[in-house]
């Protein structure tokens, strides 16, 4: 917009010139401040439209009445050069030649030296018409190449957004394919220290303690109970241990992952959106709701279709299971196992809500 303002302002001072020639009257000091109007209205917001137009093709009509407006025309022609519009354009060429004809006619027989002021002025205006041409244009080609530019750059910085959350995705599909690695070898170290070492352990436990009541040395007896206990010791540690690394290694996903695939008959819509800091209660809190809701479908529903979505909001978790069964009793207040959800869920300071609308729905939150 600068450019633009610039090159107005060094044609509105080039047709200003004029009044050397014509003098000022009332007509040329109109055609000043109407010109001036004119090139302001397309920095306005609030017009109506086409009323740059309409006060382009009014200017046009009064220079056809009185050639005093032409003065002021290559200002009023600025935008419309600008913007390329070819029938204002012609409409303008139209008018200066008739001027030019009317001016021309008026002065035939005369001398070189006895032409009319406007005729000058004519003459004069047609250099600030080509003028006008020649900062349209740069301008033009300016803006274009401007607006090239701004349009490579937001394509640059879309790319750039698009690479990044794709890098941050497959960022986060790496994290998630190690912690699940890394859960799997937990569990694998887990069932080996418990399957091998655990059972040695037992069996040592139990030699230990046959040998105690065969041997009747004190001496020898308590230092067997001394060993006795120091297995039972190692094998208590053995335990803790693997529970806790087992506990570590609860995946969420692919518990209910698991528990959908014993369930072939049932048509099962899944989808899983949460973190991996979820605490183990909650954890297992879901996976025994899942279990028990896919349970009670199998055994007391006509639904063939589940849909099981486990996300993660800004404050709370989020697990629903709903299917379309349509056998259920207006009255139904639920069993055992309804009973056992809402106190897994209580214990954590949860919500769950049972619906019996359009099917079985069991929503549950829980609270960061």
């Amino acid at each position: 917009m600068s450019n633009e303002l610039i090159d107005k302002a060094v044609i509105w001072l080039l047709c200003m010139l004029t009044v050397f020639i014509c003098g000022i009257d009332i007509n040329y000091i109109v055609a000043c401040m109407s010109s001036i109007i004119i090139v302001l209205i397309v920095y306005l917001d609030k017009i109506p439209k086409y009323s740059h137009e309409i006060a382009v093709a009014i200017y046009l009509l009064v220079t056809f009445i009185c050639p005093t407006y032409v003065c002021f025309l290559p200002l009023v022609m600025y935008d419309v050069m600008l913007n390329n519009k070819k029938n204002y354009q012609v409409a303008a060429a139209i008018v200066y030649f008739v001027a030019i004809c009317y001016e021309a006619g008026k002065g035939k027989g005369q001398t070189e030296y006895d032409m009319s002021p406007m005729f000058i002025v004519l003459i004069f205006v047609t250099v600030i018409f080509l003028a006008t041409m020649i900062f349209a244009y740069k301008t033009s080609s300016f803006n274009k190449a401007m607006d090239k530019m701004k349009k490579v750059r937001d394509e640059g910085v879309e790319t750039t957004y698009i690479l990044e959350n794709k890098n941050t995705e497959l960022i986060r599909r790496q994290d998630y394919e190690i912690n699940v690695a890394t859960l799997k070898e937990r569990n694998r170290i887990a069932r080996e220290i418990h399957d091998n070492v655990g059972h040695m352990l037992t069996r040592a436990i139990l030699q230990a303690g046959a040998l105690k009541v065969i041997v009747k040395d004190e001496a020898v007896a308590e230092q067997i109970a001394g060993l006795g206990e120091t297995l039972n010791t190692a094998m208590n540690n053995i335990r803790t241990s693997v529970h806790d690394l087992h506990d570590e290694a609860v995946d969420l996903n692919s518990a209910v992952e698991e528990m959908i695939s014993r369930f072939p008959k049932l048509n099962t819509e899944y989808t899983y959106s949460i973190g991996n800091d979820v605490s183990n209660e909650i954890k297992y809190c879901f996976i025994a709701i899942v279990k028990e809701a896919l349970n009670n479908i199998i055994k007391h529903s006509n639904s063939d279709k589940v849909r099981i979505k486990i996300n993660e909001h800004p404050g709370f978790y989020q697990l629903v299971v709903h299917d379309n069964g349509t056998k259920i009793p207006e009255d139904y207040t639920g069993g055992m196992g309804l009973a056992s959800m809402k106190e897994r869920v209580r214990a954590l300071n949860g919500n769950i809500n049972i619906s019996t609308d359009k099917g079985f729905r069991i929503s549950v939150s829980i609270m960061k």
